[in-house]
């Protein structure tokens, strides 16, 4: 396990990183955490613990020549009193931090039973710049990914319900 709150985890991650960006002859396009709770040992519902892990994660961004950084993040347990309050980014689980200090914030919530052939997701988006991104729908079926927004495909057919 990689802890990033560490300076042992820090520099190992820094050496990976380093190591690929000279076999790859150039900086890194993306780093991806996955999932981010196994790369820190801090508490996740503190916000100063989060707060230095974000910061890590930035320096490890600067080091890799700006790539870009993939966090994910779960949910945290569904409650009536959560799901009737929060939406997308707000049912992250943990401290705001995770969300306050991304660009953008991709969420996926199935809502399709668990046994579905082919399962819808909404999509939302939290953006810190630039325009609102709408909610969309993903439908995964087999090997395909299929986006639809405001409720239809792009080539104009109705998310069947």
């Amino acid at each position: 396990r990689i802890s990033l709150d560490d300076q042992r985890g820090q520099d190992f991650m820094e050496t990976i990183i380093f190591e690929v960006c000279n076999q790859l002859q150039g900086p890194l396009a993306w780093i991806a955490l996955d999932p981010i709770s196994k790369f820190h040992t801090g508490k996740e519902n503190d916000f100063e613990s989060v707060a230095k892990l974000m910061r890590r994660v930035e320096g490890l961004q600067y080091r890799a020549g700006g790539a870009a950084v993939i966090l994910v993040h779960h949910f945290g347990h569904a409650s009536e009193s959560k799901s009737l309050y929060r939406v997308g980014a707000q049912l992250f689980r943990g401290s705001t931090h995770f969300i306050a200090d991304v660009d953008t914030a991709f969420t996926l919530d199935r809502t399709s039973p668990p046994n579905a052939r082919a399962p819808f997701f909404i999509c939302d988006f939290v953006t810190r710049h630039g325009e609102p991104i709408p909610r969309g729908w993903i439908q995964l079926d087999g090997d395909s990914v299929r986006p639809t927004w405001k409720g239809e495909y792009k080539d104009g057919q109705k998310r069947p319900e």
